[in-house]
């Protein structure tokens, strides 16, 4: 189970190193209830990083298995059904300190979940390192050819190349879930053609186009409400350069574009679906209404590494 955590034995110190898998997976997830944002990349574990009287199992019983080295007070089956009650917490410190880096940083955990298991399809071993290297790698490289994939190269294509990261669901979200609810609740309150105020573009493209028909709601078109302008207060200037960024979360499934140094051209455009990476881009004065805006941004950067 140690594995699930991503976490190997040098991530502990000497004197526990040897004790088994299931109290090294436990000891683990006590100390990351008490202090999620611990890095196991930069800290080693050891009994003393958490605070006995605060657990469960109380200080009585660990102080037994810490320094007694009674092990047989925890069965695999205890660990295992703990390991499930805090998998959130512990997949949260999986993404945040073992998959997302390089070419995937800012990839939700769990698209490169999917990629992973897409991987391991296609016979080569679950490596997320073959990712962070090359976001698209093939098979020869360690990695999955799109076009051999169930899904087929169109889903890979815009999920991995456009980040088109809400095709696949998070927690069986589906992508256009909020979307439809909201059109049906018009269509219940009395409203016969409520496409008429409603627009669609295939998510290649940058201009909306206003809908002829009721939404076919399909995967590879992004459907919004006919935008008004946006809300002064969701837009700010920067003093410096005459950039539009979001301050807030704009609208679902709002266009708009990231800084990535990892994309093509250093900015890539995306929509919003309030994932984890979105809100990055937020909190990160990353996310521009405008590709224009973005490309400003870019350019600015590069000046002011010359400068």
């Amino acid at each position: 189970m140690l594995n699930k955590l991503q976490l190997t034995r040098d991530n502990f110190v000497e004197a526990i190193r040897d004790w088994p898998e299931r109290i090294l997976l436990l000891l683990s997830i006590r100390t990351l209830v008490q202090h999620p944002d611990f890095n196991p990349n930069k800290a080693k574990f050891s009994q003393y990083t958490f605070h006995w009287d605060a657990t469960p199992e109380g200080v009585d019983v660990l102080e037994r298995l810490c320094c007694g080295k009674h092990f047989n007070l925890f069965a695999e089956q205890y660990v295992q059904r703990t390991f499930e009650y805090h998998k959130d917490l512990l997949t949260a410190c999986v993404n945040r300190y073992f998959l997302q880096k390089g070419a995937i940083e800012n990839f939700p955990g769990h698209v490169i979940e999917a990629m992973l298991d897409e991987q391991v399809n296609q016979g080569n071993k679950r490596d997320a390192e073959v990712f962070q290297k090359d976001a698209m790698a093939t098979t020869s490289s360690g990695g999955f050819i799109w076009g051999d994939s169930e899904q087929g190269r169109p889903f890979w294509e815009a999920v991995i190349k456009y980040r088109r990261f809400g095709l696949i669901p998070e927690n069986n979200v589906y992508i256009h879930q909020e979307l439809v609810r909201e059109y049906t609740q018009e269509l219940m309150q009395g409203e016969h053609q409520p496409w008429q105020h409603w627009e669609f573009k295939h998510y290649t493209d940058s201009e909306w186009q206003p809908l002829k028909s009721a939404p076919e709601w399909s995967m590879f078109y992004d459907y919004r409400k006919t935008p008004s302008e946006p809300e002064p207060s969701t837009i700010k200037h920067t003093a410096c350069v005459p950039l539009h960024v979001y301050t807030s979360a704009p609208p679902w499934q709002t266009e708009y574009y990231v800084i990535d140094a990892h994309a093509q051209g250093g900015m890539y455009g995306t929509v919003w679906y309030n994932t984890s990476s979105d809100m990055f881009a937020l909190e990160n004065g990353l996310a521009f209404v405008t590709e224009a805006a973005a490309k400003d941004a870019v350019r600015a950067m590069k000046l002011k590494d010359i400068e």
